[in-house]
């Protein structure tokens, strides 16, 4: 049986590894659907800009959700702390994003038509050693390779 501080902390542990060094106190492929998809958003935001961490960084994140903010609310410019955040800031983030995103995509896709090219070409029924992999299985460890996390479900060797 697992006390509460021990949950608490092993979550806390958890939170902070997925956006930096890799290192797992749980068991990342007994993770449910919705525990990896959250590992997913993690380590695809990353950690700060003054840290070894991948992702694209808390602080292009918070462009872009101020930048949501602003434009809901119907405001021109972002400002924050009294201080005005530069369109070319904003360029910077949105493109950063996008290329990330696209990066990703690509690498998703280039496994998911490789894996299912392999398993039709190699289909011994006998000896087919066949994954049942999902596709948050598969967009886990890409994400975990882009953003430089080193977790993995155990599915990369395969």
């Amino acid at each position: 049986m697992i006390f509460c501080g021990t949950k608490i902390l092993k979550s806390a542990f958890q939170s902070t590894t997925l956006r930096t060094a890799g290192f797992y106190s749980i068991p990342q492929n007994e993770l449910t659907s919705v525990s990896k998809l959250l590992a997913v958003c993690l380590m695809f935001i990353g950690g700060s800009p003054a840290s070894t961490a991948g992702g694209i960084k808390t602080t292009t994140l918070g462009v872009i959700v101020l930048l949501v903010i602003n434009y809901i609310k119907g405001r021109q410019e972002i400002n924050v702390f009294n201080r005005k955040i530069s369109t070319n800031a904003i360029n910077r983030a949105i493109v950063v994003i996008s290329i990330s995103v696209f990066i990703i995509i690509m690498a998703i896709s280039a496994l998911l038509i490789t894996e299912n090219f392999e398993t039709e070409k190699h289909m011994d029924v006998q000896h087919s050693e066949r994954m049942n992999l999902s596709i948050v299985d598969i967009v886990f460890e890409v994400v975990s390779a882009f953003a430089t996390v080193g977790l993995t479900l155990g599915i990369t060797s395969k």
